[in-house]
């Protein structure tokens, strides 16, 4: 479901994975240009890491196809990703401990270092100066960020939130044409949220943006488009409002509607256990009296 003609960005055209039998992704399409932010939400289990994995070669799908500017990523490595002019976010932050923030953005570089081997396997005067280039450049990333202050400390000693941002400075020093965020918000304050928000913003017009995330008021306020999966499938597709509006995505994220019957003595009576379960929710779209939330956590996708 969902026509990804017309795209000249990533484009992911029915794509399909299993797993022992099991479909985790089934006729999967989808596209992302430069320039837009393109965000992809579901419920718990809806395979929304599942593709990220198989966009990012961690992962072959069993039928379809992913290109990027026109050519087929067909056996694509994750080390081939930022050859590539893509970079991803993990939904951790995946940072090395025995290095400070500096070096660890300069790690994420990697694919651009101008100095051989050999050179920095002797400490040659061109690595040495390929080295001073990588960290200047990992600094004005880190001030880009607003956390070039917390360059010579150690990741343990930082907030998770700081630690966040030190993940998708290490993604961005390769200077990505489309870069893969995977839950960004997660562990964020409101404050730090609508810091994410601007900085998706800005980044927009450097870069096409995938977003992967569970909190609703990001992803409606940041999206051009929004892609909604449900048990692997693309239940629907379009702007923030469109999907807003798909009773589809109500249902999926929020369930049936609560029956009258919940309000009678012997409802009520189940306990405080039960109306966690059951608890009247206001969605993206204001949608109440329904089952569950628009933003639960799922390390699962």
């Amino acid at each position: 479901m969902g026509d990804p003609g017309g795209h000249d960005g990533l484009v992911v055209k029915e794509v399909s994975v299993t797993f022992g039998g099991l479909a985790a992704l089934s006729d999967v399409s989808m596209a992302v240009d430069e320039g837009e932010v393109v965000g992809v939400i579901g419920p718990n289990g809806a395979g929304k890491t599942t593709l990220f994995n198989v966009i990012c070669g961690f992962v072959r799908p069993s039928e379809g196809t992913i290109s990027y500017k026109g050519k087929a990523l067909r056996r694509q490595s994750p080390h081939d990703l930022a050859r590539l002019g893509i970079a991803r976010t993990l939904q951790g932050v995946g940072l090395w401990r025995g290095l400070n923030i500096v070096e660890n953005v300069m790690a994420g570089a990697h694919s651009a270092q101008r100095a051989d081997f050999a050179s920095a396997l002797f400490g040659l005067w061109r690595s040495s100066r390929e080295e001073q280039r990588l960290r200047h450049r990992s600094l004005e990333v880190l001030e880009e960020l607003r956390i070039a202050q917390f360059a010579k400390w150690y990741p343990e000693a930082l907030p998770y939130a700081i630690q966040k941002r030190v993940a998708l400075a290490r993604a961005l020093i390769a200077e990505p044409t489309m870069l893969l965020l995977d839950e960004p918000a997660s562990g964020l304050s409101s404050a730090e949220m609508d810091e994410l928000k601007q900085l998706i913003g800005q980044l927009r017009g450097r870069m096409g943006v995938l977003l992967v995330e569970h909190h609703m008021d990001l992803v409606m306020s940041t999206c051009d488009r929004i892609v909604v999966l449900n048990f692997g499938r693309v239940i629907a597709t379009g702007s923030p409002a469109e999907v807003r509006a798909n009773p589809e995505v109500t249902t999926a994220y929020l369930g049936e509607e609560v029956s009258a019957a919940q309000d009678t003595p012997q409802a009520s009576s189940r306990g405080a256990s039960d109306d966690d379960a059951s608890h009247v929710a206001t969605g993206a779209g204001g949608t109440r009296g329904t089952r569950g939330t628009w933003g639960t956590d799922d390390a699962r996708g």
